[in-house]
């Protein structure tokens, strides 16, 4: 027997609506259990350096705050540097710097010629480095850095006074999309984002409604 009542119509309706994000989300939700190349897209580069010879470093962080080269209370960190040297990472008077473990003298940074040798030493050692491919040129993106422009769609910025690094390419746009799309982040703006997910929530729960009040008027009739 057919239903004349308006439960069906608005039952399918609510189901193709609810279809188009459920669909997107079950798909993406895949990617995100698969992990595909995932290990390219976040791998973290460095620069290939000397082993850390920690009897090298002679001054101490209490010296270099006396001396002023340090601010008192910053965040401090010794690192290996791509130039070989034990380095002191830190703020002085509110700026970063880089000071020479050894001889307590601050580094200066490294010129654009040479953190485009940092940046093709720390891809050639990469195992995804095919996918770079060669370096196309490489421009300032800021007062100590540069960013190296590959072939292949990567973009490797090195910061000229730490050496480190980061990459981004089409790779990670296309991760973040997917991750935009799974969570119904699809416009720019935060509130509509917002209206998004709370209309999908109340289709869903509509849908889950009439379903079960469909069932139970055909367990009744």
């Amino acid at each position: 027997m057919n239903d004349p009542s308006p439960i069906r119509p608005f039952h399918r309706l609510t189901g193709v609506l609810v279809a188009v994000p459920l669909l997107i989300w079950i798909s993406t939700g895949l990617l995100f259990h698969v992990k595909h190349r995932y290990g390219e897209a976040y791998e973290q580069l460095q620069v290939p350096a000397a082993a850390a010879r920690w009897d090298r470093v002679g001054v101490s962080p209490a010296q270099l705050v006396r001396e002023g080269k340090l601010d008192p209370g910053g965040r401090l960190s010794l690192a290996v540097h791509p130039s070989g040297a034990m380095v002191y990472q830190g703020l002085s008077k509110g700026r970063r710097v880089s000071i020479d473990g050894s001889t307590g003298r601050p580094l200066q940074p490294a010129s654009p010629e040479t953190g485009k040798e940092w940046v093709e030493a720390a891809v050639k050692n990469s195992p995804h480095a095919r996918r770079y491919d060669s370096a196309l040129r490489h421009e300032r993106t800021g007062d100590h850095a540069v960013t190296v422009f590959f072939r292949g769609g990567k973009e490797v910025r090195v910061d000229l006074l730490t050496g480190e690094l980061s990459q981004q390419g089409a790779l990670n746009k296309w991760i973040d999309l997917t991750y935009r799309l799974h969570y119904l982040q699809w416009t720019p703006w935060q509130s509509v984002n917002i209206a998004l997910v709370i209309a999908a929530a109340l289709a869903v729960l509509a849908l889950t409604a009439s379903g079960i009040k469909m069932a139970v008027l055909h367990f009744l009739s």
